[in-house]
């Protein structure tokens, strides 16, 4: 329970700190495909908690 409690958290930490990388490189990158490129490494990684193309919008 606490362990799940713990996890929940950090994944909410973590989606938070990606959010934020993929706004950072929404700003700084024009095209949309060279904005998904770039960030396709971190997409890999955390595909189960964010996608950061869902956040284009909110970040634009």
């Amino acid at each position: 329970m606490v362990a799940d409690y713990i996890n929940h958290v950090t994944t909410g930490i973590y989606s938070l700190h990606i959010y934020n990388i993929c706004c950072i490189l929404a700003k700084c990158r024009g095209s949309l495909l060279h904005f998904l490129n770039s960030i396709s490494f971190i997409r890999k990684q955390v595909n189960h908690v964010v996608h950061c193309k869902d956040f284009t919008i909110l970040c634009s």
